[in-house]
């Protein structure tokens, strides 16, 4: 089996090996065994390190079966070639304070709200924990305050693998049950837990804890959270959208909800009183279609109750008519109305052009895909009759 080097010292980056074994895969990658590894293997809810082999052959991942770690690299090695391994550590390292922060969190959940960590995802731009219990919003700030303060207390993090006596006596965390070795991260006053992944050496290394968004799952919660680096970039960003923001409404971050729900309001009377002014110019323009003796009506876009006002005028409330919105590349809404024989009319009109819709015999609504010229064509025929 592969003699796992991250297991002894998770900080290490860079470490000298044999090729055992170099196999071409049909996806055009090498899979390639070490007798020994710094690169931890995707597992636990982890993505794999990535780094390169002799300063050439990339490593683009890792997967672990029965024991032996396998890298699959972009070009192939030499079986019984020493080389040397480079970690892509500034990555391991933002896993190490991610991995990390998410025991703080989930121990300080079980231990203050009984909760259950039932699902856990680390990859280069998101972190996931699924509990098995809501939280509400105060339970989260709680959460995320003590967490925090577990972080300033820079407290010890050890990992270590704990006799069958010892952990006959240990109480610790786990998602299933070990079959391997057990190997436990311990913080104290704060969490033990089965794991397997790297770990920085204090929880002050973690920097800082930030729950980014909660929502329901399976019942319980899904945390999106983010910790060290990254939560100072995601501030970082965050900072310059809100400012950008402040400059586009010309006010202060203090004012900008009030700015915001003023601009708001504004902006809902104004669609009010457009969708009255368009409704007020269709009903014209069917006034005039119907002066010409027209009963079809086609406009660019219009809201539908305008177009319920203007069909009804263009009909006479006795005559066929329709009116029609959009376009032969988007298609076209209607609405019918009119004439003794509607359904009838209609049962027609959508064997003729592919038209599809419902309703009774005063109205029919729908849409249509057909190009206008075959449309305008139909109610020539039928007004012809």
């Amino acid at each position: 089996m592969t003699n796992c080097l991250y297991n002894e010292d998770a900080y290490l980056h860079s470490f000298t090996a044999r090729v055992m074994e170099a196999v071409s895969l049909a996806d055009g990658r090498f899979d390639i065994v070490l007798d020994r590894t710094a690169f931890f293997p995707e597992q636990g809810g982890q993505t794999a390190d990535t780094g390169t082999l002799n300063g050439e052959v990339r490593v683009l991942d890792a997967q672990i079966r029965d024991g032996i770690v396998h890298h699959l690299c972009d070009a192939p090695l030499p079986v019984g070639e020493a080389v040397r391994g480079e970690l892509d550590f500034e990555r391991r390292f933002s896993h190490m304070q991610q991995h990390t922060g998410e025991h703080i969190l989930s121990g300080i959940c079980a231990a203050a709200y009984g909760c259950r960590n039932v699902g856990f995802h680390l990859s280069d731009h998101i972190v996931t924990v699924d509990y098995d219990k809501p939280l509400t919003p105060d339970m989260l700030d709680e959460l995320e305050e003590r967490a925090n303060r577990a972080v300033w207390a820079n407290l010890p993090v050890r990992c270590w693998y704990p006799t069958r006596e010892e952990a006959e006596r240990l109480e610790y965390r786990s998602k299933k049950e070990i079959a391997d070795r057990l190997r436990i991260v311990s913080i104290p006053g704060v969490d033990d837990c089965a794991c397997c992944a790297p770990h920085v050496r204090a929880t002050g290394e973690v920097g800082l804890i930030k729950i980014m968004s909660a929502a329901r799952y399976k019942g319980g919660v899904r945390l999106t959270i983010l910790c060290g680096r990254r939560t100072l970039l995601a501030v970082r960003t965050g900072l310059r959208r809100l400012d950008a923001l402040c400059r586009k409404m010309t006010c202060g971050e203090e004012e900008l909800t009030q700015v915001l729900e003023k601009r708001d309001a504004e902006l809902r009377e104004a669609k009010l009183r457009a969708a009255q002014l368009e409704g007020e110019l269709l009903c014209r323009e069917a006034d005039d279609a119907r002066k010409r003796g027209e009963r079809l009506l086609r406009v660019g876009g219009a809201d539908m109750q305008a177009m319920l006002r203007a069909v009804d005028r263009l009909s006479g409330g006795a005559d066929l008519a329709g009116v029609f919105a959009g376009n032969d590349e988007a298609g076209y809404t209607f609405c019918l109305t009119g004439g003794q024989g509607l359904k009838e009319a209609f049962a027609a009109f959508r064997t003729a052009v592919g038209a599809q819709g419902g309703g009774d015999a005063q109205l029919i609504r729908g849409r249509c895909a057909a190009p206008w010229q075959a449309i305008a064509s139909f109610f020539e025929n039928v007004q012809g009759a």
